[in-house]
């Protein structure tokens, strides 16, 4: 479970979440404290962004086996939050199919750094702890976010500027953009 705090304004306002859960497990759980009552959640939109999520070039053959829908279950009445900690489940279709012990650390993953901390021998268990499914819970957390802001008429934008050496122009995926991605999972570096 990992625990961040946003801070808002000088008033102490702070958006707090906890994401937890393993990336083949059942779900992948986040949770929000501090939203305040009265915020209108729009369930499409989280789900428009987990779906923008998972679009691109370059994504990995998890992306075609979920699809990602967010299951509010906590902490809103009839679409509106309810001053309560809100909590969601987005369910993971994709199952860990290793059956062997693996003590071989990958490179460029947290599968070294978490066996020094924790020092259990399978490299498999910090599979599940250090994935990029945790994206998922990061996006719906941001996306509940977003429109917290847009009541606040603050829009938020973003786009890729640079993919290692590679720059890229009004965010235009090019053939040359392709290729240069292609060859960097090739060699598992950007």
């Amino acid at each position: 479970m990992k625990k961040y705090f946003f801070y808002f304004s000088k008033k102490g306002w702070f958006y707090e979440f906890l994401y937890f859960g393993d990336s083949h497990g059942l779900y992948m759980v986040g949770t929000l404290m501090n939203l305040p009552a009265g915020l209108k959640i729009n369930i499409d939109e989280i789900n428009k962004d987990l779906e923008r999520r998972q679009k691109g070039y370059g994504r990995g053959q998890r992306m075609k086996i979920e699809k990602d829908e967010i299951n509010i279950v906590s902490g809103i009445w009839k679409d509106y939050t309810i001053g309560a900690p809100l909590t969601f489940l987005i369910k993971n279709r994709g199952a860990n199919t290793e059956k062997d012990i693996r003590s071989v650390p990958r490179p460029g993953h947290g599968d070294y750094s978490s066996y020094m901390k924790y020092k259990l021998p399978d490299l498999n268990i910090y599979t599940e702890r250090n994935s990029a499914r945790w994206t998922v819970v990061l996006t719906a957390l941001g996306s509940i976010a977003k429109q917290f802001l847009n009541e606040l008429n603050i829009e938020i934008h973003g786009y890729v500027k640079t993919i290692g050496k590679m720059k890229i122009n009004n965010g235009e995926i090019t053939e040359e953009v392709k290729k240069y991605i292609d060859e960097a999972k090739k060699r598992a570096i950007l």
